[in-house]
């Protein structure tokens, strides 16, 4: 499938206007008042974030002292191919301010590095995921709502027909498989589908798990999305507050340095994800790093009197060695049974960040003597 390449084209034309302006010794300031715009207006321009008419570029190029023929056709042609229409143009009322820019250049990547703290990066997404998501963010705006679950879904559809789809490497936070999104079945076709797409070989999947603790990286979502040619890597940075892109060396070098050593902290994805049991809501990492004690059963509490007599002689140990309760004078002469102890059921509470285990005593109604009951935490 032949992809627009209209976002491109506009960075290209952009810094070719900007090395003319610079070996011409024009200020951007200079340049403003020229065309009679602001300078966020030529920022946007040389950064190819803005479209451009055709007779402020030859205006540009003649007050730069571009003069020669076979140069100022390249720029021309570069501003034509810059005007060519993206498949996203049916959703552009919609989209988020500036959504458009990152889908040209989602489908002209051949790399792109993702982080995301939050939510499944949107080229894995179900699209019940997906609309769970949306939905989240636009309540009460049923028809916005399909029309950007429909504009997700595409771009996932623009990537499979490429002849040479985007090398996708993103690392999920573990607690982002935790989340129900749309609920315990939604969640766990989505978990089905990031098994599957982690076997493709353009896909790599980390899941850094929460018991890491602190990383590089925690300080927000971002995307590092690298290009062709003698294109410069675009880093991506969204919010509520609205999206940011950075190209500057200096800015690209700290996000890659950054990913590296998140991705360097994770599981090693050559190693598949495991499936996870969605009846019980537990990710592939859950599964593996807090496996329950033998003898557990799911679903209900596990006898361990005879698989453990050690944890029956451990908890009639420390009930023979309990201090007596201090006798109130009023129940003074009053003969009271000794307490018997026997062994009970061992309820099993798993428990993603902690291991303890205690004893209790609890009264039984209608008895006279008291119950051990051990109960382990997980």
């Amino acid at each position: 499938m032949a992809t627009n390449m209209g976002t491109v084209r506009r960075r290209l034309l952009g810094g070719e206007l900007r090395r003319a302006r610079e070996s011409a010794g024009r200020k951007a300031e200079e340049t403003a008042a020229h065309l009679e715009c602001s300078m966020s207006k030529i920022s946007r321009i040389e950064n190819g974030m803005s479209p451009v008419k055709a007779r402020d570029v030859r205006d540009l190029l003649e007050w730069y002292g571009v003069t020669d023929p076979a140069q100022v056709k390249a720029v021309m042609q570069l501003h034509k191919d810059a005007q060519e229409q993206g498949w996203w143009e049916p959703y552009e009322d919609q989209l988020p301010s500036g959504m458009a820019t990152y889908a040209g250049f989602e489908c002209e990547a051949v790399a792109l590095r993702a982080y995301e703290p939050m939510f499944v990066h949107g080229l894995l997404q179900t699209e019940d995921y997906a609309r769970a998501v949306i939905s989240a963010a636009n309540p009460s705006q049923a028809e916005t709502v399909e029309n950007l679950v429909r504009f997700r879904m595409q771009r996932q559809q623009v990537q499979a027909e490429r002849d040479e789809p985007v090398q996708l490497w993103v690392v999920l936070e573990e607690s982002t498989l935790r989340r129900p999104v749309g609920g315990r079945e939604v969640m766990a076709a989505q978990i089905e589908h990031l098994i599957t797409a982690a076997a493709r070989p353009d896909v790599t999947l980390q899941i850094m798990p929460s018991a890491k603790g602190a990383h590089a990286a925690m300080a927000g979502a971002f995307a590092l999305m690298e290009f062709a040619a003698a294109i410069p890597t675009v880093i991506y940075i969204d919010s509520i507050a609205g999206n940011l892109y950075l190209e500057k060396e200096r800015e690209v070098r700290a996000f890659a340095q950054t990913f590296d050593l998140v991705r360097a902290a994770g599981p090693d994805p050559r190693k598949p994800p495991q499936r996870s049991r969605p009846s019980q809501g537990r990710c592939a990492h859950h599964e593996h790093h807090h496996r329950p004690p033998p003898g557990h059963a799911p679903g209900g509490p596990t006898r361990l009197a005879q698989e453990q007599p050690q944890l029956r002689q451990r908890g009639l140990r420390r009930s023979r060695h309990r201090r007596a309760p201090r006798r109130s004078p009023r129940l003074e002469g009053h003969q009271q049974a000794p307490p018997a102890h026997r062994p009970a059921a061992v309820a099993d509470l798993p428990h993603p960040h902690r291991h303890q285990r205690r004893v209790l005593t609890r009264a039984e109604g209608g008895r006279s003597g008291r119950e051990t009951v051990a109960r382990t935490s997980r």
